[in-house]
């Protein structure tokens, strides 16, 4: 029995609103049902993608109210394997609406720990604009997915590579900070070289994953030689090599 679990699992806001999704946004929910087939699959948002401290306000989940959680929990207890899709949309993030930290906000927190807890197969999706500190989920999550934002057909994409049925993975074109960043480095400080940095190249202290991780369900190797410059122009040749695992897509990363 599958389980998927997130407010990503069904709709979210998919276009940046300068365009419109003809024809809608594809789902994760839908689009797993309708490619595994499965017989036995349930989904269910289990929280909202964010929640009031306080309130009433309509259409909103307040903060103290775990009715949705504990729902999701009851059917993650009956779970062989669990999908968790949580993130951020533009209804926290976005152009025009900046964030004061970089941890997932409302409940969502709660319920992947939840998840986490019931020491079940688990597959974490990260559906979102800007990086996540998710470094407290890391060690307990099977794998973990970071679909950014998917747009409106991706979801469909991302329920053939669960599935297994395409294997072409990309590779991290960003660090992935610890949630404590925002500690170390005023947001609103743009500099790369002031201590304690930014990016790859300055950033020294532990990170959740750096700048160009990633894998996908096969095993390659690359030996690659720098060809004497001609004139100034500087070729670098490869070769990569599939070791195991089915045929995929493999990134090669240059770096200078």
């Amino acid at each position: 029995r599958t389980v998927l679990i997130g407010p990503m699992s069904g709709g979210y806001q998919c276009t940046s609103g300068y365009e419109t999704a003809t024809g809608g946004c594809s789902t994760l929910s839908g689009s797993l049902s309708k490619a595994a087939n499965w017989t036995n699959f349930t989904s269910v948002s289990g929280c909202q993608i964010n929640c009031l401290s306080h309130g009433p306000q309509h259409g909103k989940q307040l903060c103290n109210d775990t009715t949705q959680l504990d729902q999701a929990m009851e059917l993650a207890k009956l779970a062989d394997q669990i999908i968790v899709a949580v993130g951020i949309d533009q209804s926290v993030t976005g152009e025009g609406r900046d964030r004061i930290n970089i941890t997932l906000p409302g409940q969502q927190p709660e319920l992947v720990s939840r998840i986490i807890a019931l020491n079940k197969p688990t597959v974490l999706v990260l559906v979102n604009g800007a990086p996540l500190g998710i470094e407290m989920f890391v060690d307990g999550i099977d794998a973990i997915v970071e679909s950014w934002q998917p747009g409106t057909a991706g979801m469909s994409a991302l329920a053939s590579l669960l599935l297994g049925r395409e294997n072409r993975w990309g590779r991290l074109a960003v660090t992935m900070y610890r949630s404590t960043f925002v500690q170390e480095q005023a947001l609103i400080q743009y500099s790369q070289t002031k201590p304690p940095g930014r990016t790859y190249k300055y950033y020294r202290q532990p990170v959740v994953f750096p700048f160009g991780a990633g894998m996908g369900y096969h095993m390659a190797g690359a030996t690659c030689t720098l060809v004497p410059p001609y004139h100034q122009i500087y070729q670098v040749q490869c070769k990569v090599t599939h070791l195991s695992g089915p045929t995929g897509d493999e990134v090669v990363q240059l770096y200078h």
